[in-house]
């Protein structure tokens, strides 16, 4: 099988400096060097020619990285959920205005973490209900563990919360079904009102994978698969 490894054209046919590019070798090989990152691959394309495409330190321990190598995706899976949600919307079978609770039932008694004078936490009702727009825009109060790093006194009592509850949000494979973690998060508190703080969220982003679950009658690697990545 011939290598689909694309060819490099030289930086100034495209209106690129190759001297400038170079700077990226420094910058890379500081970043393995001082431990920052393992292993990584660059490119700089310009006008559809690629100028600069290299691979840097490792894989996996004593396996050196290669240009093809395959990476998770990580957070740009949030952009694919979204998508295949906006696709239910286009079939007719969810709306952004709908509420949470209309697909998870348990979301409709969701509690709000509000700091009161004295610096305490109490639970207090939600002024209106998440809505899959909430979702979408992740200013639906279901925050993320490391956001209690912001010191937002209702972002720390929710990643506590989560913790306690054995709630992570990172990059470890689940030993639950989607189905069974959302059932666990929607008995969590959330850390503001509905639509008033942006927080950047992996389990919103979940959350947002069950209800296509739910609208779409199949799990989410299935539907992905049938829809978004099969005829990609």
């Amino acid at each position: 099988m011939k290598s689909s490894i694309p060819k490099i054209v030289v930086p100034e046919s495209v209106g690129l400096s190759g001297n400038n590019l170079g700077y990226i070798d420094q910058v890379m090989e500081r970043a393995i060097d001082e431990n920052i990152m393992k292993g990584m691959v660059t490119l700089v394309a310009r006008h559809g020619k690629i100028a600069q495409f290299k691979a840097y330190g490792q894989a996996r321990e004593g396996v050196p990285m290669k240009k093809d190598a395959i990476f998770r995706l990580a957070s740009m899976t949030k952009t694919i959920s979204a998508v295949a949600l906006m696709q239910l919307f286009d079939r007719g079978l969810v709306m952004p205005s709908d509420n949470l609770s209309d697909y998870i039932p348990a979301f409709g008694n969701t509690k709000v973490a509000k700091p009161s004078e004295d610096g305490s936490i109490h639970l207090t009702d939600p002024e209106r209900e998440i809505t899959i727009h909430d979702l979408l825009t992740m200013t639906s109060g279901i925050v993320s563990i490391k956001s209690a790093e912001s010191g937002h006194p209702g972002c720390v009592y929710c990643a506590d919360c989560y913790k306690k509850a054995g709630i992570i949000d990172t990059m470890h494979p689940l030993d639950q079904t989607l189905e069974e973690y959302i059932d666990a998060l929607s008995t969590m508190p959330i850390a503001a009102q509905p639509g008033e703080m942006w927080v950047y969220s992996n389990l919103s982003s979940l959350v947002l994978g069950r209800v296509v679950e739910i609208a779409a009658g199949m799990d989410i690697n299935t539907y992905l698969h049938r829809y978004i990545l099969g005829p990609l």
